[in-house]
């Protein structure tokens, strides 16, 4: 007899079990969103002068490593072939 008893003490499925699942997601999202630090305004700024100071430098470097193999295939395919053929 006790085993029926400890079957039906046993916890009934919610109606939607989706529903129930996406509420729990969202209440822990919104927990977690509470515990972020945001970066203050001097940090965003000096963060945003960082990033286009290195994309400038990296660019700059992409630019003239372009113009480095540029000048090479140019004297590899035009001006040794003259000389030399």
């Amino acid at each position: 007899m006790s085993s029926a008893s400890a079957s039906s003490t046993s916890t009934a499925k919610p109606a939607n079990p989706s529903a129930e699942g996406a509420v729990s997601f969202f209440e822990g999202l919104k927990a977690e969103f509470f515990k972020i630090t945001w970066p203050t305004p001097p940090q965003v700024i000096a963060n945003t002068v960082v990033v286009i100071v290195l994309v400038s430098v990296v660019s700059l470097w992409m630019w003239g490593m372009d113009n480095l193999f540029r000048a090479v295939i140019v004297l590899l395919t035009e001006v040794l072939p003259k000389q030399f053929g």
